[in-house]
């Protein structure tokens, strides 16, 4: 069942009986309104532990969020090197052997605020080999097929995308509608991918044990000074340590709050849609490990640039 239809029925039941038996209480307080997903540029930091073999991997990445009145873009890029022919680490100035696999992935996308429908161009290109793909995805709802236009190369074709697919940034909207609401999954969804394939691919998303992510976040935030321990305060029992008092992380807005740990698969994609995630309730991501080319890939935010959303009607 694609994630969209989970979310639009999954909590439709009214409770009429309910809602005429308590009509003469007071309303309950309102329950505090989360963040509103903004836009932000992010680069992340990205630590292989171990490859197979004795061979050397480095990779990079970034990816970046805007908003308009009516859209969402998104850019991103991920770069990484295979090298066969270097053991160990690359020294700084060491140039890559004759041995060396060089990937780029690069996406920008459009996608409506309604998610209709999007615009995009990407370039998957390995040893500088590779043509930029560029092309419109029009969604057709959950009951209608929609269309994938694009343009490889030279050569356009169109693949016809079955009811109920819908676009990256829909898919996280609704996925953060449905954590947020403490619905304990798993959820399904078929989306699109653009970088590598163009076409529609299944997608299944799940909780999963924090392990990945247990420690806090220290790549990024201002260390402040604890506060002054208050003098009526309760002294801590026998036996029992007393409260840390070092410094305390204050982390940027979109990394305070709830957060989940995610694991997402594709029957379609395989090992390219394996993702272990950390997401916070204002939609951003600090932490994956994924995998390019049999290697564990983990990515942590290094810098962090946040841009307001516009003010519309």
């Amino acid at each position: 069942m694609p994630i969209m239809r989970t979310i639009g029925w999954c909590v439709a039941g009214l409770l009429g009986t309910a809602l005429v038996a308590q009509a003469q209480q007071p309303a309950p307080a309102p329950p505090p309104r989360p963040p509103e997903m903004s836009g932000y540029a992010i680069s992340y930091t990205i630590t292989i532990d171990k490859t197979p073999g004795d061979i050397h991997a480095e990779a990079q990445m970034s990816e970046s969020w805007t908003r308009t009145c009516d859209s969402w873009s998104y850019g991103g890029a991920l770069y990484y090197v295979i090298d066969k022919g270097i053991k160990g680490r690359r020294g700084e100035d060491q140039p890559f052997s004759d041995q060396a696999n060089i990937y780029n992935e690069r996406l920008n996308f459009t996608e409506s605020l309604d998610g209709d429908r999007l615009g995009y161009r990407a370039q998957y290109m390995a040893n500088s080999r590779g043509d930029p793909a560029e092309g419109a995805a029009f969604f057709g709802g959950p009951e209608k097929k929609g269309m994938l236009q694009v343009r490889v190369g030279r050569v356009p074709r169109e693949v016809e995308l079955p009811a109920g697919n819908i676009g990256p940034m829909t898919f996280r909207r609704l996925l953060l509608e449905q954590l947020r609401a403490d619905h304990p999954g798993p959820w399904y969804a078929s989306t699109v991918d653009l970088v590598r394939f163009q076409m529609p691919v299944d997608l299944k998303v799940e909780l999963t044990s924090s392990a990945p992510f247990r420690e806090p976040i220290s790549t990024v935030g201002t260390l402040k000074d604890p506060p002054p321990p208050d003098p009526k305060a309760p002294k801590p029992a026998k036996g029992k340590p007393a409260a840390a008092t070092g410094p305390v992380r204050e982390m940027p807005a979109p990394l305070r709050g709830r957060r989940w740990v995610l694991k997402q698969t594709s029957q379609t994609l395989g090992e390219r849609a394996e993702v272990v995630y950390e997401m916070f309730e204002s939609g951003m991501i600090p932490r994956l490990n994924f995998k390019r080319e049999g290697i564990e890939m983990k990515a942590v935010i290094k810098d962090l640039t946040e841009f307001p959303n516009p003010k519309c009607d």
